[in-house]
């Protein structure tokens, strides 16, 4: 009806939307996350994940970053069991020979999300084989890129779509 290709999603996000992309390219039917408050029954087809400075090693993140109240982490329910919620919320976790490629943009000064989280992605994705490429915005920290920035990056998004042979008629 809509003529939308599914063979050519790609799965795109900046920060927590960016931590969800890698997540919804690299979980596979049967994942659970969170102690199995949800388990991937159905998977659709992702073609490719660009990933803007989302977190890809929630625990190694979540070391760094505290609430008001001090405790380790807001964004996990405090219900949980926080190790395994780590865990599993770690898209490193996922990553396989047979995952789908991953762009990854990063500024080189990111005080939210280190860059070293952008490294051990790419590190972990060749360690795989996956196909994968990361862009350095130097200088520039969470997100905050000039218009001239991201022009290039989107110059940059266009190539690994081209490369990965994802582009459209």
């Amino acid at each position: 009806t809509y003529h939308i290709d599914t063979n050519r999603v790609v799965v795109y996000g900046d920060s927590a939307g960016g931590h969800l992309a890698l997540l919804t390219g690299l979980l596979q039917k049967g994942d659970s996350l969170c102690g199995g408050k949800l388990v991937v029954e159905d998977k659709p087809s992702v073609a490719a994940i660009v990933n803007w400075f989302g977190v890809p090693d929630y625990g190694a993140h979540s070391k760094y970053h505290t609430d008001l109240s001090g405790n380790p982490d807001p964004w996990i329910d405090p219900t949980d069991d926080f190790d395994e919620a780590v865990r599993t919320l770690s898209p490193v976790r996922y990553i396989h020979k047979s995952s789908v490629p991953v762009l990854t943009i990063h500024g080189t000064e990111d005080p939210a999300v280190l860059p070293a989280q952008a490294e051990l992605l790419h590190k972990e994705l060749n360690a795989h084989g996956v196909r994968n490429r990361l862009h350095w915005v130097e200088g520039r920290k969470h997100g905050d890129f000039s218009p001239e920035e991201r022009t290039e990056i989107h110059q940059a998004i266009w190539d690994f779509r081209a490369d990965v042979q994802i582009l459209p008629n």
